[in-house]
């Protein structure tokens, strides 16, 4: 699996082009999932802990762009993806993501 291509397929006309570098060196594992997102800022796609409980057999259906500040809170890698698993982060059938105030871009 290419994760930026993945990015790509999952994304496409969400993300920024061109697409900007995060402020700060990312660790390897967070890097190769970042992008920026035009309505989210800097995010990492990635998972939910709880979207992953039983394990899908497509997580590509349940990738969404994270925060990076939320993802850096607390996250793990499975199976090739990021596992965002902060507490803080929910989701919502309404609103989609749910993230602190501080996290979100705008």
């Amino acid at each position: 699996m290419n994760p930026q291509q993945v990015i790509n397929t999952v994304l496409g006309t969400y993300l920024t082009q061109p697409q900007p570098m995060y402020p700060r060196e990312l660790p390897p594992d967070l890097a190769a999932w970042y992008c920026h997102t035009i309505d989210g800022g800097h995010s990492i796609l990635g998972l939910l802990a709880a979207s992953t409980e039983p394990w899908p057999n497509d997580p590509t259906d349940y990738l969404v762009p994270i925060p990076v500040k939320s993802v850096l809170r607390g996250y793990r890698a499975a199976r090739g993806y990021v596992v965002a698993t902060s507490p803080e982060l929910r989701c919502s059938s309404e609103l989609g993501l749910i993230v602190p105030e501080e996290d979100n871009k705008y």
